[in-house]
């Protein structure tokens, strides 16, 4: 395992367990991080600051690219999903589903699972991680819906037919 920067000045970085676009994924994470709101990456930083947990010697919070091997990424339904959140602090992102992403998706695959962080750091939480920590029907699930919402308010557009190599 390596640990990568995505921003050093942010305090961001990446566990790369060898698997997956390394390059790829830290550019892409910094044009998404980028793009974000001054604001709202304000407040994810506060929020990973205020809860880092004392003593914690790893890159807070935990932004990994790694295999399916590495994670479920199932999430208890059928098949793999590209990318999971857990307990606000873990990002994990499934190299072999990110891999095969055009650009747009995947930087608004980025976008999305920073999404929930967002919504998690402020008013309403409660609701937002108890519908992600469920881990129900990820289709019908409001978290999804929601996350989606704000990742579009961003400006980041999942439908877009711009691919990798343009």
């Amino acid at each position: 395992m390596f640990v990568l920067p995505i921003i050093r000045r942010s305090g961001l970085f990446f566990h790369h367990f060898g698997d997956g676009d390394a390059k790829l994924f830290a550019s892409a994470f910094a044009e998404t991080w980028r793009s974000i709101p001054l604001s709202a990456r304000r407040r994810l930083l506060k929020y990973w600051r205020d809860t880092k947990p004392q003593g914690c010697e790893y890159k807070w919070p935990s932004i990994e690219l790694s295999s399916a091997q590495t994670h479920d990424f199932s999430c208890g339904n059928s098949g793999d999903a590209i990318a999971r959140l857990e307990f606000t602090m873990f990002l994990y992102f499934n190299s072999s589903a990110m891999d095969i992403l055009p650009l747009p998706e995947y930087k608004f695959t980025i976008a999305h699972e920073l999404a929930h962080v967002h919504i998690l750091a402020g008013p309403g939480r409660e609701e937002h991680l108890a519908d992600v920590v469920a881990c129900k029907d990820l289709e019908f699930s409001w978290a999804e819906q929601d996350a989606d919402e704000v990742a579009d308010y961003w400006g980041f557009d999942r439908e877009s037919t711009e691919s990798k190599g343009d």
